[in-house]
């Protein structure tokens, strides 16, 4: 794990400054292991063990193995990026699938909805239709039966009209 000096010498329960020290004179020795973040000298694993007075293992390889590596590394990399459009496609694809089956089902009930809308709308009308055609067969019967009082009124008179007239008749030949 990488440690900023100062918290190196407080892990080693020794001053900064004999850490520096340190450092400064086993510069050629530590300048391969230690890092500058944000300003502040870091030692890798290998320099502390320097500094703790171990020598580092240094791993010799030969460069045309190191490129190999290398190239397999990047091999394996772009093999995985590969893997990783291909997957990419695929959930695209997939949603855009999921996209056009919402729009269709979408796209059904609200033609289910116009469909009620207009059924009910028919309903309606012919509800209206029948509303009108009971008032004006209310409205017929009314005159038919004011008709048929007035008739019944005119035959009564006429009734009685006749019945007098067959009484005076009566008297007459009396």
């Amino acid at each position: 794990m990488n440690l900023t000096i100062s918290e190196f010498a407080k892990s080693k329960g020794v001053s900064y400054e004999s850490v520096r020290k340190q450092v400064s004179k086993r510069e050629d020795e530590l300048k391969d292991h230690i890092i500058i973040e944000n300003g502040k000298k870091v030692l890798t694993d290998q320099a502390q063990e320097i500094l703790n007075g171990k020598k580092p293992v240094v791993i010799v390889q030969d460069k045309n193995l190191q490129d190999k590596e290398y190239q397999e590394k990047l091999d394996e990399k772009d093999k995985r990026i590969e893997e990783l459009e291909k997957q990419l496609e695929e959930i695209e694809l997939k949603s855009q699938n999921e996209i056009l089956r919402i729009e269709n089902e979408t796209l059904k009930k609200v033609r289910e909805i116009e469909k009620i809308a207009n059924n009910s709308q028919l309903l309606l009308e012919q509800k209206d239709k029948e509303k009108t055609d009971l008032e004006q067969k209310k409205d017929n019967e009314i005159k038919l039966m004011a008709t048929n009082r007035q008739a019944r009124r005119e035959y009564k008179k006429e009734l009685k009209r006749k019945a007098k007239e067959e009484k005076k008749q009566a008297k007459q030949n009396i």
